[in-house]
């Protein structure tokens, strides 16, 4: 496994609203196989900490190799602002070339 700090500048555009400014968090991977096939992490992040439009982004995502130059993967992610909650799910195909 693995911890490692988040740190950036992220904007997040919503028919609801929009938010811009440093990414702050952190990010935890587990690779559950021993050769490498899965992996699990968990990314708790926050943009614009602080101030009025602060929003907190919590990442779960779980991928596994199939095949050696094919992967398949999933990631649901929630954010949470002072006024509003959204989420979104996203489904990964990779092709490794």
């Amino acid at each position: 496994g693995n911890i490692a700090p988040v740190v950036g500048y992220r904007a997040i555009d919503t028919p609801r609203g929009d938010t811009s400014g440093i990414n702050l968090g952190v990010r935890v991977i587990i690779i559950p196989s021993r050769t490498g096939t899965a992996d699990l992490s968990v990314t708790q992040s926050w943009v614009a900490p602080g101030s009025e439009q602060e929003v907190g982004l919590t990442t779960f995502a779980a991928g596994y190799a199939i095949a050696e130059d094919f992967r398949v993967g999933t990631d649901i992610q929630i954010q949470n602002a002072r006024d509003r909650q959204e989420s979104r799910v996203s489904l990964l195909l990779e092709w490794m070339i």
